[in-house]
């Protein structure tokens, strides 16, 4: 798996420091149809028709939203700016909201807010830990001599997305909040196949925290500061 990082649709967040305790405002770039490149504005319309057909094909009462009177063209543009501001474009990924959308069994058309729902995977679709275990994992990494064994790298990104600091340093609370946000955004980034972080080499990581004095000095030097205590370096 490759370590780049893709910073298109990345979580986006700025502190402000005047709140108590500090709080992280997130964001995300969702693109809009417009910003689309004409290739991928095809792209867009070709399954927004397949959409529609198929809606109709799974809601027999889909004359009671759609009626003789509809623009089916304002339709159609609504679902596909809806879509696409939620990274929805593709075909693979409206299938998985029609095949869920099929299981409810309902003849009534969904609002356009419940089937963006159903097309957004979850971390069980995925065969990723839940956003609890994954949760865990991030929580026991976000240290510097963590073990990186039993972590998935899903979990890894999004605690490197809302930033080791906070996972062990803020309140469980609000580290859960903040994690769940960058979970979500790093499934949304596995399903359309982007890259995401690599694990670091924790064998590697650990040989250097014992054999390098200096990290430990350092690691023992930055505890002493959190608790106010002033010492000498014992470690040469």
């Amino acid at each position: 798996m490759s370590a780049q990082r893709v910073t298109s649709n990345a979580l986006v967040s700025s502190v402000q420091l005047p709140a108590k305790p500090k709080r992280v405002v997130y964001s995300f770039n969702k693109p809009t149809l417009l910003e689309l490149p004409d290739d991928k504005k095809l792209q867009v319309k070709q399954a927004i028709d397949y959409l529609i057909d198929e809606l109709k094909a799974l809601c027999p009462a889909w004359k009671q939203a759609w009626t003789a009177n509809t623009d089916m063209r304002v339709v159609k543009r609504n679902w596909a700016e809806a879509l696409v501001s939620e990274g929805i474009t593709s075909k693979s990924q409206i299938d998985l909201g029609l095949r869920l959308l099929r299981n409810e069994q309902s003849p009534f058309l969904p609002s356009i807010s419940q089937f963006v729902t159903l097309c957004q995977p979850t971390p069980e679709n995925l065969g990723l830990p839940s956003v609890d275990d994954a949760y865990k994992q991030a929580f026991a990494v976000s240290h510097p001599a963590a073990n990186f064994s039993h972590c998935h790298p899903a979990s890894y990104h999004a605690a490197c997305e809302v930033g080791l600091y906070v996972m062990t340093r803020y309140s469980e609370q609000t580290s859960r909040e903040r994690f769940a946000k960058a979970y979500k955004e790093t499934l949304s980034k596995i399903w359309r196949g982007e890259a995401i972080r690599a694990l670091p080499d924790s064998e590697t990581k650990t040989a250097i925290i014992k054999a390098t004095p200096e990290v430990a000095n350092k690691a023992l030097t930055d505890m002493r500061a959190m608790l106010g205590i002033k010492r000498k370096r014992i470690l040469s």
